[in-house]
């Protein structure tokens, strides 16, 4: 399992992204709170990444798809990148992704992928704030 994780950056993010969320956040989580389940989308959409690997294959697709049929319709906007990432065949591409997530000296898309997670949460950030917050 540690080999496997160590052998691209992102499979350990992966893999330390449930480790690192906070209780209160998995109490939103078991509230079925809105922006809980969207911010899980966007991290389920981006396992898309390794759906190479055979455990893992799939998983973006079915766990935003689930997702998405727990939101109320006012929050299916927030939801347009990680079902348009989950759902996407083929290799993903800047224009897909919505954003160059490699930078000089890492892996091309059609090489592989190979970005940080700051500049993903970052990216993630972007996206959802350019349409207005649904009503509370």
């Amino acid at each position: 399992m540690l080999n496997w994780a160590h052998q691209k950056p992102e499979r350990a993010r992966i893999l330390g992204f449930a480790a690192t969320v906070s209780r209160r956040y998995i109490e939103l989580l078991r509230q079925s709170d809105p922006r809980a389940l969207v911010i899980a989308a966007c991290f389920f959409a981006m396992t898309r990444i390794v759906d190479d690997i055979w455990w893992l294959q799939g998983v973006a697709k079915r766990e935003v798809t689930g997702i998405f049929g727990l939101l109320p319709e006012e929050w299916w906007p927030k939801m347009d990148w990680p079902m348009r990432i989950a759902n996407f065949e083929g290799m993903l591409d800047e224009d897909t992704w919505g954003a160059c997530w490699h930078s000089e000296g890492t892996p091309k898309p059609e090489e592989g992928f190979n970005g940080s997670l700051v500049s993903h949460i970052d990216m993630l950030a972007q996206i959802l704030n350019r349409t207005a917050p649904p009503p509370d």
